[in-house]
């Protein structure tokens, strides 16, 4: 399965960080629930606590909760944690889509 890849900037340089070869079936149910976080449109359910420990574990834990909070850009945060729960249920397309926008309109910040 091709991985997914996500930038961090860490101590003042970009790191990036890809997913390991095996993802473990427990994190599928998290990942479930988090898009259902996010299409609920609730903003009381974005950007929890559980979502980003939820990307240490998918990224294996290469990263802590504070790096990812600190080292993801403001504007990509809900869109790499909508993406990375996609990936972890097999929608391997649409998390593509999700971090990857092909229209100029969705191009990531600063391009």
């Amino acid at each position: 399965m091709e991985a997914l890849t996500i930038t961090l900037h860490l101590n003042g340089k970009e790191k990036e960080f890809s997913t390991p070869s095996f993802i473990t079936g427990a994190l599928f149910r998290t990942a479930v629930e988090i898009i259902e976080d996010l299409e609920s449109n609730d903003p009381e359910r974005f950007h929890t606590s559980a979502q980003t420990e939820f990307i240490c574990n998918v990224f294996g834990n290469k990263f802590t909760a504070e790096e990812f909070d600190n080292g993801i850009d403001a504007r990509l945060l809900t869109k790499t944690i909508f993406a990375t729960a996609h990936y972890v249920i097999g929608n391997i397309v649409e998390a593509s889509n999700i971090l990857n926008p092909e229209t100029a309109e969705e191009a990531e910040p600063g391009e």
